[in-house]
């Protein structure tokens, strides 16, 4: 039994990373110029802010739904897997409450762990719980390791 990684595309994880990290990525949506894109699948980074520039209107994204956590949820437990779901912050989107909803009746063992943080603070926190992962930290270790360096990470901003 393995632990997959399940995030969402907020974390700013290429697909070649996610691929060789092993882990699982969710495409935000976002909607510009009149048009839906899947984040990282349909649209990337140069693409998004090119548009941007070209675009006076501001782009909107919608949070991943908890069928779509609980189909990758899904995916893992028929691998026989475990899942840590890392998600984008709780006060910036509906993700985590969303991905909670989709752990309730889970086929496999789920935690849920709000990063509190977005981009580059998500992708941190993913490649620091795939590191751990691999090295063999359980699931349950490593969703309380990620809430204890959130935690002392803020006090030590808020403190200071």
């Amino acid at each position: 039994m393995s632990i997959r990684i399940i995030t969402e595309s907020s974390c700013d994880i290429t697909k070649e990373e996610a691929e060789k990290l092993g882990v699982e990525v969710l495409p935000i949506m976002i909607r510009m110029q009149e048009r839906d894109y899947q984040d990282g699948v349909d649209i990337d980074a140069k693409k998004f802010y090119e548009m941007m520039i070209e675009n006076t209107e501001l782009p909107k994204t919608s949070q991943i739904t908890p069928y779509q956590y609980e189909s990758a949820i899904a995916d893992a437990a028929a691998a026989g897997d475990e899942v840590l779901i890392i998600t984008l912050s709780s006060k910036l989107s509906g993700c985590n409450r969303n991905a909670n909803l989709a752990s309730q009746d889970a086929p496999c063992k789920v935690r849920v762990v709000d990063t509190f943080s977005a981009s580059l603070g998500q992708g941190i926190a993913v490649r620091l719980a795939c590191r751990y992962r691999d090295e063999g930290m359980s699931l349950d270790s490593l969703a309380d390791y990620r809430t204890a360096i959130y935690l002392q990470l803020r006090s030590q901003i808020i403190y200071r």
